[in-house]
């Protein structure tokens, strides 16, 4: 590769989607300081009208391609649906016109509602037979439906494992305290012979410290201890074994076994309140946080470009010592990475999502491989504003003028090429062949300035200088990070504002690259 390129490391079964699978494409290879775009004999019109790119990790060319292609990625948004039509435009609507929190509220209340019904139909006076503790009903149902993801899948697998949990808890905790039934429970040392319940207590009570040490335990050491059935299959124990500290045997086996029935009708009351009422299919939940993501991640892009060129940008230091310092471009990547790694962790739920099940395994493998080939892109593209704004807080471009107008631009294009919500793919594409033709040509026309100011100044860090000894540059060296003071990473680290142009670069080719998948 010429050395007037720069090559972006990726993986290699993108390479697949690159411009040379494109038959219908137009190429377009820019090196530094070229400003032309060779394109073909075809109105830029009608470029700009029907467009996508993609981006080839071998040969650092960007393709624009014009027409439809055979070859073209197949996205998750593209595929189609196998559930009805009904179905998917009901979805839509409901998204649009009610709130996700106006949604939780209402299944919270109508399983609230329905729980407080095992109570309220049972007769106040305590002479009257009734169901034995209805309580735990209503109980139970209202923390079964405060549930943090609504998703189908999430609701499938928490209700098996509540279900798991609460049948081998109680069946353990009502076997336990079963014995306790044969233990005497009168006290021949009291003189006038009332009963007393000492020893059954003690039993009762050593039996919930093993059993729940034992659960607990065994839970954490194969790894399930933060599993449904491990928290379920403890307090239900617990609850179980307990209802037999009283004074009527045939009661407390009542209690015990009503009570494991209760947690298990609550239960499904939470869990049919969320299948129910406005259900959200895992697979359009991935679809709506992936999209979401792609959004913020543009948003995220132009905060830290906006922060070139000031100087009172807090250093990391200040952001560990004191968390409360406000920094919207900090915040605004940091808030992509969490929103990456709680995409990735709905994966596992579409398993127990029956509107995915009942996709085909050719469909179920598109679907996964698109949203696996976004994410991994997006968290290059986080990886390369991490990396720009180390750049920027640690003060390493120096002395040199960065230009912040071209730095803008570039930041709020990537913004715009990444709102999938207002802007158009018509709009998008034009966004995209803007930067090709403008803000890429200009970057490299920077690199080649800058590398060239870089190599025609001396080196002045004292890595150079053998007056300095080995320890004393180890020592200085061990504070580079708590200090980020200009004057103090001047020592050790020459300008590296071509650096930065370079990653700029990086960035833009590595976000058109995204845009072809969205």
């Amino acid at each position: 590769m010429a050395s007037s390129t720069t090559m972006i490391s990726s993986n290699k079964d993108e390479n697949a989607y690159s411009s040379n699978s494109c038959p219908n494409s137009l190429n377009i290879s820019i090196p530094y300081g070229d400003t032309s775009i060779a394109t073909d004999d075809k109105p830029q019109e009608t470029q700009k009208a029907n467009t996508h790119t993609t981006f080839d990790d071998d040969d650092d060319s960007v393709s624009v391609g014009v027409g439809d292609s055979d070859n073209d990625i197949t996205t998750a948004s593209k595929l189609t649906p196998s559930c009805s039509w009904k179905g998917t435009r009901m979805q839509e609507w409901t998204d649009k016109n009610i709130s996700e929190n106006l949604r939780f509220t209402l299944r919270v209340t109508l399983a609230l509602t329905l729980g407080s019904l095992f109570v309220l139909c049972q007769s106040p006076n305590p002479n009257e037979a009734g169901l034995p503790d209805p309580f735990w009903v209503y109980f139970t149902a209202g923390i079964t439906s405060f549930q943090a993801s609504p998703d189908l899948g999430s609701v499938y697998k928490k209700t098996w494992q509540r279900f798991v949990g609460t049948i081998f808890g109680g069946m353990l905790g009502l076997g336990i305290g079963a014995i306790s039934l044969l233990i005497p429970t009168t006290n021949y040392n009291d003189d006038d012979g009332s009963l007393s319940f000492m020893w059954h207590a003690i039993y009762l009570g050593v039996s919930q410290v093993i059993l729940s040490f034992t659960i607990v335990y065994v839970s954490c050491y194969f790894g399930f201890r933060s599993h449904y059935s491990a928290m379920l299959g403890t307090i239900t124990c617990g609850m179980a074994l307990v209802a037999f500290h009283s004074s009527d045997n045939d009661n407390a086996w009542k209690t015990g076994v009503f009570r494991v029935i209760n947690i298990i009708v609550g239960g499904i009351i939470g869990s049919l309140t969320s299948l129910i009422v406005f259900p959200v299919s895992t697979n359009h939940l991935i679809e709506t946080k992936v999209k979401n993501l792609t959004q913020m991640t543009g948003s995220a892009v132009r905060e830290v470009l906006e922060t070139a060129g000031k100087d009172d940008e807090p250093s990391y230091k200040t952001l560990v010592l004191k968390p409360d310092t406000p920094d919207s471009a900090h915040d605004a990547y940091i808030k992509c990475i969490d929103s990456l790694h709680k995409v990735k962790e709905l994966f596992p739920l579409l398993d127990y999502d029956p509107t995915f099940k009942r996709k085909t395994q050719d469909e179920k493998r598109k679907y996964v491989e698109s949203w696996n080939l976004k994410l991994d892109r997006i968290s290059h593209i986080q990886m390369s504003v991490v990396w720009l704004d180390n750049i920027i807080r640690s003060k390493l471009v120096g002395d040199d003028v960065l230009r912040v107008n071209l730095l803008r631009r570039v930041g709020q294009n990537i913004e715009k090429l990444f709102d999938l919500s207002s802007q158009s793919e018509k709009e998008r594409n034009t966004t995209a062949i803007d930067m090709l033709n403008n803000d890429l040509p200009s970057i490299r026309r920077e690199i080649l300035r800058t590398d060239e100011q870089r190599r025609s100044r001396p080196s002045l860090t004292i890595l150079d200088d053998p007056a300095v000894s080995t320890d004393a540059k180890i020592k200085d060296i061990g504070r580079f990070d708590d200090v980020g003071q200009a004057n103090y990473v001047q020592k050790f680290i020459e300008n590296q504002t071509d650096t930065f142009y370079r990653m700029v670069e990086i960035l833009i080719l590595r976000c058109i690259r995204q845009h072809h998948l969205n």
